[in-house]
C-alpha cells in the first residue's frame, strides 16, 4: 500500500497501480539547426512538443527558440 496526503492534509492509502513498461523510443534524427532552420532564425531551440493539427499533420511547438547554433546564442 502507499500512502499519500490529499490537499486537506489527510493521509489516504492507496493499492500500487500496475506495473508499466516503458515506451520504445527511436531517435529520428535533429529536426533544428543553422543549417535546417537556420534561415526562419531558429537554429536552436530547447523543446519541442509533436502534436497533430486538424489535417492530420504532425507539427512541433517550441518553447525557447535561439538564432544561433547552441541554446543560449541569440535569445530570441
Amino acid at each position: 500500500m502507499t500512502t499519500r496526503s490529499s490537499p486537506a492534509g489527510r493521509r489516504h492509502r492507496y493499492p500500487p497501480g500496475p506495473a508499466v513498461a516503458a515506451p520504445a523510443i527511436t531517435r529520428m534524427g535533429e529536426i533544428t539547426n543553422p543549417e535546417i532552420t537556420g534561415q526562419w532564425g531558429a537554429g536552436a531551440t530547447d523543446l519541442g512538443i509533436p502534436i497533430i493539427d486538424p489535417d492530420g499533420r504532425m507539427l512541433t511547438v517550441f518553447g525557447e527558440t535561439f538564432d544561433g547554433d547552441a541554446v543560449v546564442q541569440g535569445a530570441a
